[in-house]
């Protein structure tokens, strides 16, 4: 039975914008660079499970494939790295920048897969509301002056996984538009960021703030990195249904308003919105129904 293309939609807003957002505001205070090892390490031995489960496993035919997806997943690693580094700085903050990614992916799309030409009036409108939205909303945000740091770190932060990630996604809808087998893709991809995250807590970044217990590390890690591991074979699995613009703007509003929300309420760094944002929320949630229900 055919599955319909946005219940991997669904799924990878609840696990990625939801669970795994607020996991990582509560984790990314201490040990970042550790915890980004272990997030990989972890996905990694998840990967390999599942793969040996499905029976997919393939090395011998497309090397020069699989050597792409491990180094887009080893340049991934540090994408990862700088997503921390920025929401341990302010995560509503972050979710006011985190479009660039999902816009370059969009871009890519139309520019190589040509998609916009076989999308309909109603579903290139909502992806127009829905980018217009969160762009509008992150002008608004950087207005204010009463929370959160925007500093050169901060913005270098967001701009290293910006376009690390937006050159991943849509690597992604590619392989995935390819039929590439999901397990595979995923075994090759944390493989290679399991080598970039190492490095990356070697070389690349001074000991510091490693005060957490590793043993409590090795409790909290499987669990994060599970809901990490499910985000990425959910939207993995959304593209190979449907097309890269329409599943990433969809995630677009949502990678945006749920971390929003989390930061605000959960964590307090902001205490209301204004008319006017509340106004582009709801801009931005028509263009993602306009999307689902033209599509």
């Amino acid at each position: 039975m055919q599955v319909a293309w946005y219940v991997p939609v669904v799924l990878r807003i609840i696990v990625a914008n939801g669970v795994a957002a607020w996991l990582i505001k509560a984790l990314s205070k201490q040990s970042i660079a550790r915890r980004n090892f272990l997030q990989f390490l972890f996905c990694f031995a998840y990967a390999f499970v599942f793969v040996l489960f499905t029976g997919q496993f393939t090395y011998s035919r497309q090397t020069a494939l699989i050597a792409l997806i491990a180094l887009i997943g080893f340049f991934n690693s540090l994408g990862a790295y700088c997503q921390w580094q920025a929401i341990s700085i302010s995560l509503s903050k972050n979710s006011l920048f985190t479009f660039w990614d999902d816009v370059i992916a969009m871009t890519l799309a139309y520019l190589v897969l040509g998609e916009a030409q076989i999308l309909s009036s109603g579903t290139l409108l909502g992806i127009v509301l829905s980018v217009s939205a969160v762009a509008l909303l992150a002008w608004t945000g950087l207005q204010r002056k009463t929370e959160g740091r925007i500093t050169p770190t901060f913005l270098a932060y967001v701009g290293t996984y910006s376009i690390i990630w937006g050159c991943a996604v849509f690597s992604m809808g590619y392989f995935g538009l390819k039929g590439f087998p999901m397990s595979t893709f995923l075994v090759y991809w944390y493989g290679g960021a399991v080598v970039g995250s190492l490095l990356i807590l070697c070389f690349l970044v001074p000991r510091q703030n490693d005060s957490t217990p590793f043993v409590r590390d090795l409790f909290i890690m499987p669990v994060f990195s599970l809901t990490i591991i499910v985000a990425l074979a959910m939207q993995y699995w959304a593209f190979t249904l449907a097309l890269l613009m329409v599943v990433q703007a969809i995630f677009l509003d949502s990678e945006m308003i749920v971390p929003a929300l989390i930061g605000l309420i959960a964590f307090g760094e902001r205490k209301h919105f204004n008319t006017q944002e509340k106004l582009f929320f709801a801009m931005g949630i028509l263009g993602g129904i306009l999307i689902g229900v033209n599509f």
